[in-house]
C-alpha cells in the first residue's frame, strides 16, 4: 500500500474507514471534530472507562497533529481525559509513522 492509499483509506475527509468510524467502535460519544491548523484536528469526546469508583465515562480530548509527505505520514496524538481522578497529571501520547509497503 502506497502513503496516498492510506491517505485515502483512513484519513482522508472521504476516506472508507476514517478514524471517525473507529471511535465508534470504540464506543466513544458526543464526538465533534474541531479542524486546527494544516492537516491538524482536535477531537472532543466522551469515553468509556472502567474500574474507575463512581463513573463509567469521562470526557476526553484528542489533539493530533499530522505531517503528510511523499514518502510517509507522521501523526502525533495527545489523549487527555478530562473528568478522571488525577487526569490533571498525565495524557496519552502517541506517534503514528506510516510508510509505504510498496516500490511505487
Amino acid at each position: 500500500m502506497t502513503v496516498a492509499q492510506f491517505w485515502n483509506e483512513f484519513m482522508a475527509d472521504n476516506a472508507k474507514f476514517p478514524v471517525m468510524k473507529h471511535c465508534e467502535n470504540m464506543k466513544y460519544t458526543k464526538m465533534e471534530k474541531v479542524p486546527e491548523e494544516g492537516l491538524n484536528w482536535k477531537l472532543n469526546m466522551t469515553v468509556p472507562v472502567q474500574g474507575v469508583p463512581f463513573m463509567n465515562e469521562t470526557r476526553a480530548v484528542r489533539k493530533s497533529e499530522v505531517r503528510k509527505e511523499d514518502k510517509k505520514i507522521v501523526m502525533e496524538v495527545d489523549t487527555k481525559t478530562i473528568d478522571a481522578p488525577y487526569s490533571e497529571t498525565f495524557s496519552s501520547k502517541e506517534c503514528w509513522i506510516i510508510i509505504s509497503s510498496s516500490k511505487n
